[in-house]
């Protein structure tokens, strides 16, 4: 994806290749959680595109995700929480073991990015709001460059983190918006 491309070459660019090695495994894990719900939501595209104008089963829908994909989100945490370290090792090896904070800080981006910027993200393309999705992609990668740009030469390789972790909070955040503003003027 665009937006994980850009900001290790922003990395690059303001730091050191040890600072994108770092990062590139910190990335890793917290990233790669959220195929489940890409999973999830591709396989009920046509579904969803077939009811794009009934707010009962949308709504629906979104309750349904939330009761599957709330307690996955905080047994997620939760494992990361208590187990990071002997995850960077064993994956990655000692030399690595450093980068648990920064690892945290990217999982809770990504775990609020599944509960609002894939569920919201996929359905908007879905109800014919694809243009909202370019839109906001567009401004994101606007945001991270100029939040990254402060925030790395503040606190290093966890500015990258908190950088990409505020985006993906946004982005989340404002597809629920525009999905909500369609939602609202559905009739049915």
């Amino acid at each position: 994806e665009t937006l994980f491309s850009l900001d290790v070459m922003l990395l690059g660019f303001l730091m050191n290749e040890n600072a994108v090695a770092n990062y590139k495994v910190a990335i890793l894990l917290p990233s790669n959680i959220t195929v489940l719900a890409i999973s999830f939501m591709q396989s009920d595209y046509p579904l969803l595109s077939k009811n794009y104008q009934n707010k009962n089963f949308l709504r629906s829908y979104i309750k349904n995700y939330y009761k599957i994909f709330i307690p996955i989100c905080i047994l997620i945490l939760g494992f990361f929480y208590f187990f990071k370290d002997l995850l960077l090792k064993v994956f990655f090896g000692t030399n690595y073991s450093d980068n648990s904070n920064l690892m945290m800080i990217l999982l809770l981006g990504f775990t609020f990015g599944m509960l609002s910027r894939n569920l919201f993200g996929n359905l908007l393309p879905a109800v014919g709001k694809i243009v909202v999705n370019t839109w906001v992609s567009i401004l994101s990668l606007i945001i991270l460059c100029v939040t990254a740009y402060f925030l790395v030469n503040t606190f290093g390789i966890l500015g990258m983190g908190i950088s990409l972790s505020l985006v993906l909070i946004w982005e989340g955040l404002a597809y629920l918006t525009f999905f909500g503003n369609y939602l609202k003027k559905l009739t049915r």
